[in-house]
């Protein structure tokens, strides 16, 4: 694959993502970062954007998405797949500097579009927010995660009850999920 055609793979994910995830948090879809989240933006009004989608400030997650082969739910189940471990420690990273929950967009040719998430962020169980569709709780390195198909979850779980979450968890500012 020439790396024109793997950044166009990369891009296609990004703009689903988007498109996803901004139809349900507020209605458009989140436009890809500049840079697709090869560096860290610093605003003028205190917001960081990092990642690969440019979302809102009341969004509380940076997105980081991967469209990749040579990877499989078996290796990651297993704890053997480095390349997640990679995309974990940058998704963490990038959302550590901007002050959001880190969520992993994942997929490769002929798999669904799989949304990861750390299962508890700030006291709460993430795999209880997504518990009505199906979802795998895995381990990897001492960190439960939970995976669940992106679809899914913007399809079934409200934006009502994913900021009642935030707030619960005290993962991100009060004022940055209610737009306060």
């Amino acid at each position: 694959m020439t790396k024109a055609s793997v950044r166009a793979k990369g891009k296609k994910l990004e703009v689903l993502a988007g498109k996803l995830l901004g139809n349900w948090w507020w209605g458009q879809p989140f436009p890809r970062s500049h840079g697709s989240g090869s560096s860290i933006v610093y605003c003028s009004d205190g917001t960081v954007i990092a990642g690969d989608l440019h979302v809102t400030k009341d969004f509380p997650f940076c997105v980081e998405c991967k469209n990749q082969e040579g990877w499989s739910l078996d290796a990651v189940f297993a704890g053997t797949c480095k390349k997640f471990e990679k995309w974990w420690d940058q998704t963490q990273r990038e959302a550590t500097e901007s002050s959001k929950i880190p969520m992993l967009i994942a997929t490769r040719n002929s798999f669904p579009v799989y949304m990861i998430m750390k299962r508890w962020n700030g006291g709460e169980d993430w795999a209880s927010v997504v518990a009505y569709y199906n979802r795998v709780v895995f381990e990897m390195n001492g960190v439960e995660f939970v995976l669940v198909e992106l679809e899914d979850f913007v399809k079934y779980k409200t934006v009502s009850r994913v900021k009642e979450y935030v707030l619960r968890a005290n993962v991100i500012s009060v004022n940055a999920v209610t737009g306060g």
